[in-house]
């Protein structure tokens, strides 16, 4: 019985996560990790010349996810200063 519930829910994860995300984007309004991941999948960081900021802090992380992995790693590789500390 546990199994099948289980099963059930995971089956439809994807097609609500999905709805979701569109739902936010035809709002024009995203959460967090939304953002995140949106800037590491479409590249929208790399070779920016037009920031906004030419320092970026990243302040008391327990522990870091893959996005914020790959923002940090790319801003390095092009030589912008960031601050991992505190």
């Amino acid at each position: 019985m546990r199994k099948t519930k289980f099963t059930s829910i995971w089956s439809i994860l994807n097609e609500l996560y999905s709805g979701f995300r569109k739902n936010l984007l035809d709002k024009n309004i995203a959460y967090e990790g939304m953002i995140f991941r949106d800037v590491i999948e479409n590249h929208t960081w790399q070779g920016a010349t037009d920031r906004k900021w030419k320092m970026f802090s990243f302040c008391r992380f327990n522990a870091l996810n893959e996005c914020e992995k790959t923002l940090m790693k790319g801003l390095r590789k092009e030589g912008e200063p960031v601050f991992t500390g505190l």
